[in-house]
């Protein structure tokens, strides 16, 4: 049954309860006017606070016994009332207790209540959640106290103003008739028109006639007093409701609530992408220390590896310089990726945003970098030799020349190559060629001029004898020719010997110089601006990768605020009608009051 259905089935039901709580300081007499009602006389007394716990005290039952409400909701019957200790009840809401009595209408419920004064704030926690029950109130003093404005006002709280308050002075045995007087008096004139009756007893003497004559004449206006109680009830739950609804409006999420979190979420934003921007920033400072100092190693050592390479034999130039770069390339670029990720896991350290986005999601391992593989814009092999052709035929030409012209003989009669000994190499072939072709051609200078004969026109024979040594030669060059190729041959040469001894020494003396200022040129005209590309680029792919691991961080947080948004703005809506609802309810209340 609700509060509601309670007080109106009270209204209508003549012998319905009426709950008459005494209340006032520890060692009044209120306990032991209660015991001089009962036939059990039970309760405990003493001289200290002893009531703990609220005792209903229900008369006109069969027998005398009690029952223990616990605030957990068990229930405990007790046959022996005086088996009960204050001090031992814990965790109690009340106890009842019934007595076999009919000097109280059965219908009236007295209730022993802790005292006003006690230290124990459990006590008074007892008596304030009762007395709400209450329907009027007996407020006892003893002869001998004075009734304070502190404990009068406290006693009218819990009355609401509204429910009667009958004073019950107690021990009346140890005043004269003429002192009691004199103290009503006083009581009157110091608070007037608080009490509804004053009554005065003696529960050692049994002189209780002025309290049961108040019983009386509240059983007489039993049905006003539980209307005006139901009233004060309807009061108390009334603004009970008005303060748990401004309550409930107060600690629900509000415009300004909403509204901070969304702030906070913005501001959160902002940050990231100052901490994206300024982790960014650094990186890139980093990682452009580092390819400086990977670009300037490249220079260095490639120009190292290119200038040895041409400064000793190599069998094909052009590869072994292609192979050193590249291999030198690869190198770098992976020395210059584990720098970088270690650069940016101590980056990460000391940033917190950065380290959550990198660190903990484990993408901070970097994507394949551009590998470039390198070509060679000029033939080494060919440098320094371009003229070897020509040296190789004006060479084999003076010789032919010479030989024919001195001794004319053959060239197979001259020289047939059956002079090479075993081992014997190209390089020294051309080593004892040289003082040979220059001894052949010195001798050539002896030889009648030519044009002098023909100038001279003196002599057709002679003009005969040097037509046909011209023929002579012609021949003797194309046999010199094959023997060319035939020794060149058996020295592995197989453009010939000639050409062969020339290409050595045109190597040995011209094109080793060119090399080195070709490579020279070559390293710093292009082979370094393009490595530094290579660097470049990889360092774009690397800030982009990282840069791309940190926005989607960001992104994450953007999206996540976005929700919180449309979440909070279905919220918001469903707040407001609910607020709209509790107030429609408050106003209604409040008309009511």
């Amino acid at each position: 049954m609700n509060a509601l259905d309670y007080m109106k089935n009270r209204e209508s039901d003549n012998d319905c309860d009426i709950v008459l709580p005494l209340v006032g300081e520890f060692n009044a007499g209120k306990t032991t006017l209660i015991n001089s009602l009962t036939d059990a006389k039970q309760l405990e007394t003493a001289y200290t606070p002893t009531t703990s716990s609220v005792f209903e005290v229900h008369f006109g039952h069969s027998r005398c016994c009690a029952t223990i409400y616990y605030r957990d909701g068990r229930v405990q019957n007790v046959e022996q009332i005086d088996s009960i200790r204050n001090q031992e009840l814990k965790d109690i809401l009340v106890v009842a207790t019934y007595d076999t009595s009919t000097r109280i209408p059965s219908s009236a419920v007295l209730v022993d209540t802790p005292g006003l004064s006690s230290p124990n704030k459990q006590h008074e926690e007892s008596l304030l959640n009762f007395m709400p029950n209450a329907d009027a109130i007996f407020y006892l003093v003893d002869v001998h106290s004075q009734i304070t404005t502190s404990a009068l006002n406290f006693v009218k709280r819990m009355a609401y103003n509204t429910k009667p308050i009958y004073l019950i002075i107690t021990k009346k045995e140890e005043k004269s008739l003429s002192e009691i007087g004199a103290m009503k008096n006083h009581i009157q004139k110091e608070f007037p028109n608080t009490f509804k009756r004053i009554a005065t007893v003696s529960a050692k003497k049994d002189d209780i006639s002025e309290f049961l004559a108040i019983i009386d004449e509240i059983q007489q206006n039993k049905k006003q007093i539980i209307a005006t109680s139901n009233k004060n009830r309807c009061e108390i739950i009334k603004q009970s409701i008005v303060k748990y609804i401004d309550d409930i409006v107060c600690h629900t999420d509000s415009d300004t609530t909403i509204n901070r979190r969304m702030q906070e979420g913005q501001a959160e934003l902002v940050s990231t992408n100052k901490s994206i921007k300024n982790f960014m920033s650094n990186v890139e400072f980093d990682i452009q220390e580092i390819s400086r100092e990977i670009t300037r190693k490249f220079e260095d050592l490639i120009f190292e590896r290119l200038d040895y390479i041409v400064a000793t034999k190599s069998g094909d130039y052009n590869l072994d310089a292609i192979s050193a770069i590249n291999t030198l390339s690869i190198s770098l670029i992976n020395e210059y990726k584990a720098k970088v990720l270690k650069s940016l896991r101590g980056s990460a350290q000391n940033d917190d945003f950065a380290r959550n986005a990198l660190l903990i999601s484990r993408e901070l391992d970097l994507p394949e970098l551009d590998v470039h593989k390198f070509g060679l814009n000029m033939d080494l092999n060919s440098m320094g030799h371009d003229y070897d052709s020509k040296i190789a035929t004006g060479v084999k030409f003076l010789a032919t020349v010479a030989v024919v012209a001195a001794t004319g003989i053959a060239v197979d009669d001259y020289y047939d190559g059956s002079e090479l000994t075993s081992g014997e190499t190209l390089s020294d072939v051309a080593s004892s060629a040289v003082p040979s072709i220059s001894e052949a051609t010195g001798s050539l200078a002896s030889v009648p001029k030519v044009g002098n004969v023909l100038i001279s026109n003196q002599n057709a024979q002679i003009i005969g004898q040097a037509t046909q040594f011209f023929d002579n030669a012609s021949a003797q060059y194309e046999r010199l020719n094959q023997l060319n190729q035939e020794i060149g041959c058996k020295l592995g040469e197989e453009r010939g010997i000639v050409e062969g001894i020339v290409s050595l020494l045109t190597d040995r003396y011209i094109a080793k110089a060119q090399r080195r200022n070709a490579v020279r040129n070559y390293i710093e005209n292009a082979l370094s601006p393009e490595f530094k590309i290579l660097i470049d680029r990889n360092t774009s792919i690397i800030t982009n990768h990282i840069h791309t691991i940190l926005s989607k961080s960001y992104e994450e947080k953007n999206s996540n605020l976005k929700v919180i948004r449309e979440q909070h703005k279905t919220q918001h809506e469903e707040w407001v009608a609910k607020v709209d609802k509790l107030n429609r309810y408050k106003q209604l209340l409040l008309a009511s009051l």
